[in-house]
């Protein structure tokens, strides 16, 4: 087997982990692909801290996936830290105890960096028939939602907010189902919230394509198209349309949490989160005035690789 380098997205809401090969400058092959849903950033929307319990659940889970990825011919093993542990007052705390655990010592991304290696990633998967002339790739996550906007095949700007699905879910959501009161409270927070983005004003309305990545989107793509076991190269280019996500929203929001959780295509784990996400994919589509967008499985775990492989290549 050709040697493989791995990443892990340790994220507020999901751990993930991909093993790849390089197949060119561009594309990755993968070998394995794992993740588990940890909630390491719960309570964070109370204080800036991650809990004892919720570090446990993740190093536990970053040790697993350390020692998977060693099972392979991996060169390097590059785990990374988004919005939750770049946000928390004991960050240190906890990335010292990942070191100690696992030999290897996360790096964490800002928002800029986590957005422009969500983009390399989406790319790497988007045929070259989509264009690129104003393109908006979105990446909403468990602590914060990345936007990345390229015009003429070139990255023009990239934002990262403080829109999570996990905080927005501890926030709002708390009956089941969800009383209309509190999805009230919940649209308009993430209206109020992207209405204050200079990115979404300045974008050319109707002329733009949306892309989207990370586990909200896959989700619905999935959930649109019924999928019993998830596959991501259906996943991939999958267009959900903006008719698709309005219904989901409806089934989503009118059943209870058991019951939403037996819908075909919905993670184990996802069934509270996936309604925040819901809305938040919606909002961002009337915004930009868009009847569809592009489901990308790859982002963040992809734009690693890729971006260690360049490093590689300069390296003399």
């Amino acid at each position: 087997m050709e040697e493989c380098s791995a990443s892990i997205d340790i994220g507020s809401q999901t751990i993930r982990l991909l093993v790849a090969h390089l197949h060119d400058a561009h594309h990755l092959v993968p070998v394995c692909r794992d993740r588990a849903i940890i909630r390491l950033g719960e309570g964070m929307h109370q204080r800036a801290v991650l809990r004892p319990d919720a570090m446990d659940r993740a190093i536990a889970c970053i040790k697993n996936f350390v020692g998977i990825a060693r099972t392979y011919p991996t060169n390097h093993i590059l785990p990374v830290c988004t919005a939750c542990v770049r946000t928390a007052e004991n960050s240190n705390d906890f990335l010292t105890r990942v070191y100690d655990a696992t030999g290897v010592l996360p790096r964490v991304l800002s928002g800029e960096e986590e957005a422009q290696l969500s983009v390399r990633g989406v790319l790497s998967v988007l045929p070259e028939s989509i264009s690129r002339t104003h393109l908006l790739i979105i990446d909403i996550g468990g602590g914060s939602t990345e936007l990345a906007y390229l015009k003429d095949n070139e990255l023009w700007s990239t934002i990262s907010i403080s829109l999570g699905v996990v905080s927005l879910a501890e926030r709002h959501l708390h009956h089941d189902p969800p009383h209309r009161d509190e999805l009230d409270r919940l649209e308009h927070d993430i209206r109020s919230l992207l209405s204050t983005v200079p990115l979404l004003h300045a974008i050319p309305k109707e002329r733009c394509t949306l892309a989207g990545t990370a586990g909200t989107i896959t989700t619905l793509a999935a959930m649109a198209l019924g999928m019993r076991e998830y596959d991501p190269n259906v996943v991939n280019s999958y267009r959900l349309s903006l008719h698709e996500i309005e219904n989901l929203w409806l089934t989503l929001t009118s059943l209870p949490r058991a019951e939403r959780q037996k819908l075909p295509g919905l993670e184990p784990g996802r069934a509270d989160v996936i309604i925040p996400g819901t809305a938040a994919v919606r909002e961002l589509l009337y915004r930009v005035r868009a009847d569809y967008l592009l489901v990308s499985d790859a982002g963040l775990l992809e734009g690693i690789l890729l971006e260690h492989a360049d490093k590689k290549r300069v390296i003399p």
